[in-house]
């Protein structure tokens, strides 16, 4: 990986990954795992920092994944705003696109989420997601459609 500064505000952060996992044989019961072969794993993502406020982020990333199963596509988009010094809202936006190589099955997924979080004092904050994600998968014998929500709350300490 290796990360850029483009002009002020600006930055590159450019990731790719080659991995070749070998099988293992069955031992004590476990089954066998077959090997992966030549798996490549590559993103590039966009960072801005302090556009319109602050202490603001905008990140745009695109991912890209050829195993050996599928092939995968990626767009990120990631903000995060500081209402105030200790209010931060975070909306993002997750889409993926995934070609089998097993068979002709495809899928095509969107996942918008949003993040609040407040800071209540030095070492701890409190947070909260709200999201949804949709999902098409599509092969020649079958289409199928699917919405599954996630919303979580919890609090953070740092030490």
């Amino acid at each position: 990986g290796i990360a850029h500064p483009i002009s002020q505000p600006f930055s590159i952060h450019l990731d790719a990954t080659l991995a070749n996992v070998e099988g293992t044989p069955a031992s004590g019961g476990v089954p066998a795992t077959e090997a992966t072969g030549q798996e490549l794993y590559a993103s590039a993502q966009l960072i801005g920092t302090s556009l319109f406020k602050e202490g603001d982020l905008g990140i745009i990333g695109v991912r890209y994944a050829d195993t050996s199963t599928s092939v995968r596509y990626g767009l990120d988009l990631n903000t995060r705003y500081p209402v105030s010094r200790a209010f931060k809202v975070n909306p993002r936006l997750r889409v993926s696109y995934r070609e089998n190589k097993n068979d002709d099955g495809t899928q095509l997924s969107a996942r918008p989420s949003f993040r609040l979080n407040y800071q209540l004092g030095r070492h701890a904050s409190f947070e909260a997601d709200v999201g949804t994600e949709w999902q098409q998968t599509s092969s020649s014998s079958m289409r199928e459609q699917s919405w599954d929500y996630l919303v979580t709350a919890g609090y953070r300490l740092d030490f």
